[in-house]
């Protein structure tokens, strides 16, 4: 597997919204493959904390728009408590 973001090969599996989110991160296949240096990027632990904001924003609003081709805005707020667009 290649890392999402930069394309090496991925050890990590992030899933795109965490916390409370987890679970529907996993019903609904919004898991990704990272590797070391990007997940510790989305989740701002070496880098500057814009980069990680920035990373995880972006992630968030890929899927996002992957899952409300499919079942509508609305129903992504309803789940997801909010939107990243």
């Amino acid at each position: 597997m290649t890392c999402e973001i930069c394309g090496r090969p991925a050890c990590h599996r992030h899933h795109i919204f965490n916390g409370a989110n987890r679970k529907w991160s996993e019903k609904y296949g919004m898991v990704t493959h990272l590797c070391l240096d990007c997940h510790e990027k989305v989740h701002s632990y070496k880098v500057n904390i814009r980069t990680g904001e920035t990373y995880n924003r972006e992630l968030k609003q890929r899927y996002q728009r992957i899952f409300e081709a499919e079942h509508g805005s609305a129903e992504f707020r309803r789940i997801f408590g909010r939107s990243w667009l």
